[in-house]
């Protein structure tokens, strides 16, 4: 039953994204974020679930306005279009995660709008200009007894607003 459930959830993903009206953005690696030094504290457990990394950057179709934001672009750099919006999809399984937006002015998350299990948020770009997108991720087994050992894990990805 669980297996269906996450395979009707992936192909709504999938249908949601499809489903788009406008431009959407374009993303590249960020080589900045390999350098981001103490800051990045926190490691991300190889789950062999469905991240994967293709190894470089990687470019979102332009004809999709609502694109997707996942879990494998940590670190990318994302260039959009006033107007233009995406879907956050971290997923819910093994994190619970807070995010947060350094510049609301340029990219605020879309209130009053239901979202996909797993997804944290629609986002809009509003005005020109660059916001750093953060989202720190605790397991879920912090809260049982005993605790699990996993460690947090940090997010974080930039927008760029033209």
């Amino acid at each position: 039953m669980k297996k269906s459930f996450t395979a009707f959830a992936i192909l709504l993903s999938v249908i949601l994204s499809a489903c788009a009206l406008r431009k959407g953005p374009t993303a590249s690696a960020d080589s900045s974020s390999a350098s981001s030094g103490p800051e990045v504290a926190t490691t991300l457990p190889d789950s062999g679930g469905p991240v994967s990394d293709s190894g470089g950057g990687s470019t979102v179709d332009p004809s999709s306005s609502a694109s997707e934001i996942v879990l494998a672009d940590k670190g990318k750099t994302f260039t959009f279009h006033v107007g233009d919006s995406f879907l956050l999809n971290l997923g819910a399984d093994v994190y619970d995660w807070e995010v947060t937006i350094d510049n609301q002015n340029v990219f605020a998350m879309k209130m009053g709008v239901m979202v996909i299990q797993g997804a944290q948020g629609i986002y809009d770009a509003l005005t020109p200009g660059t916001a750093t997108l953060t989202a720190v991720g605790n397991p879920q087994c912090l809260q049982s007894s005993p605790p699990c050992g996993m460690p947090t894990v940090l997010f974080k990805i930039t927008l760029i607003v033209q």
